[in-house]
């Protein structure tokens, strides 16, 4: 629980860095533009249908985060391994396509994987065609240095159901845990 004067001048970003043990959701550039603060949030829209979008974490004040459900990246590892060994498909995939060097930027892009096939695609990212992964634009807004975006965007690619690029016993979605075939 934070004190709601502390709150009112406090990112959501600073409060997942400073005042809980969650620390892997970055900041970098702090105005939004590089992506290493991405978080997913999910709400309630008008209709009571909950929704999914990610966000700049650096830029959301935190009492705007009341009456949501934010998923950071080690969030998204617990929600997929109750062992706490191994990662999320996304995390893994990332791995397997070599998508990450220093790392810095990695739990950025992976939320913004995870929560924009979410996002778009509410059956699990099964439906999604890589030209479609194309047209949704989801790294638009994910910087990196080290990597190059090629492996970046094959890992995200891999997860569309034309895709070619998947290996063999992966998860078929973003949203599994394991092949379920």
């Amino acid at each position: 629980v934070v004190d709601p004067v502390e709150a009112a001048k406090m990112t959501l970003n600073e409060y997942l860095r400073f005042k809980t043990k969650f620390k892997g959701t970055k900041l970098s550039c702090a105005q939004g533009g590089c992506g290493a603060c991405t978080v997913a949030i999910a709400y309630k829209d008008e209709d009571g249908k909950v929704k999914t979008k990610t966000v700049p974490s650096c830029l959301m004040a935190l009492p705007s985060a009341a009456g949501t459900s934010i998923t950071t990246v080690e969030g998204l590892k617990m929600a997929a391994t109750s062992e706490r060994v191994g990662g999320h498909p996304v995390q893994e995939r990332m791995v397997q396509y070599y998508g990450t060097q220093c790392g810095f930027c990695t739990p950025g892009m992976v939320m913004q994987m995870w929560g924009g096939l979410k996002q778009h695609n509410a059956e699990g990212g099964r439906n999604v065609t890589e030209k479609q992964i194309e047209d949704m634009d989801l790294m638009a807004g994910n910087l990196c240095r080290c990597t190059g975006y090629r492996p970046i965007n094959d890992c995200l690619k891999s997860f569309a159901k034309d895709s070619k690029l998947c290996f063999e016993n992966a998860a078929k979605g973003p949203f599994e845990t394991k092949n379920t075939d």
